[in-house]
């Protein structure tokens, strides 16, 4: 998985469980952004990005056409702060936001 530049899943409709990728790439690795494309996982309940020391943002509409998001975690990432849409999920949502060192405010 070192060189892995992109992933497609498209018309994987019968896959319940991918892998924790994150834990395989490097420390230090050059994960700056996620592709709008993530809109596109109706069925995503968890995201975890931890470790990802680049990543600032997340996109602003991560949220909004889904309401089985329950828990997002972003532990060690430079993460300035969480899209306002995240108010939009029903229910609780779990955030780990340990060791996000560059993050100024929350919705």
């Amino acid at each position: 998985m070192k060189s892995l530049k992109t992933l497609v899943l498209s018309g994987c409709l019968k896959l319940k469980k991918f892998p924790d990728i994150v834990q395989v790439l490097p420390d230090g690795n050059d994960i700056r952004e996620l592709s709008l494309a993530i809109e596109l996982l109706f069925g995503l309940v968890q995201l975890t990005l931890n470790g990802c020391k680049n990543l600032e943002h997340l996109p602003r509409t991560i949220t909004s056409s889904r309401d089985q998001l329950l828990e997002i975690h972003l532990e060690g990432t430079a993460i300035r702060g969480l899209p306002a849409s995240i108010e939009l999920l029903s229910g609780n949502v779990l955030s780990n936001l340990k060791d996000c060192k560059n993050l100024k405010s929350l919705p």
